[in-house]
Order: structure tokens, then C-alpha cells, then sequence
């Protein structure tokens, strides 16, 4: 995400808010329905994440490459 004047401010990944609102194997696990509650869980994650905004989420102190850089 970038600002008015276009400076980098932060981002939130679909792989952010997919481990935010996902449930993990010890939450479907540990559920007294397993698996079949999953769908629950995920419904009470997000319902939680619902008044939230996204600087609520948001990583801000990402590190930034350029696309010349080498990944490693």
C-alpha cells in the first residue's frame, strides 16, 4: 500500500490474511468435532478480524528490493 504522495506505507498478503483468518491443525484438532467444525472456526476468526481495519494487519516495516537484486 502506498500513501498520497505514492511513498511505500505497508502491505497485507492474501497469505497475511489467510493465516489470520485460516484455522491452523491444532485449532480443527482440538475442536470436539475435528475437521466438521472447521468451517465454524473460520467464520469465529474472522468475525473477530471484522472490526479491524487493515493498519490493524498491515506489515509496515517490509523489506523492499529492487527487481535487479539478487534473492540471495
Amino acid at each position: 500500500m502506498v500513501d498520497d504522495e505514492n511513498n511505500f506505507i505497508g502491505e497485507l498478503s492474501e497469505g497475511d490474511m489467510m493465516q489470520k483468518t485460516l484455522p491452523d491443525m491444532a485449532e480443527i484438532m482440538a475442536s470436539p468435532s475435528g475437521l466438521e467444525d472447521s468451517g465454524f472456526l473460520f467464520s469465529e476468526k474472522s468475525s473477530k478480524l471484522a472490526g479491524d481495519s487493515i493498519d490493524d494487519h498491515m506489515i509496515k516495516d517490509a523489506v523492499i528490493l529492487s527487481p535487479d537484486e539478487p534473492l540471495i
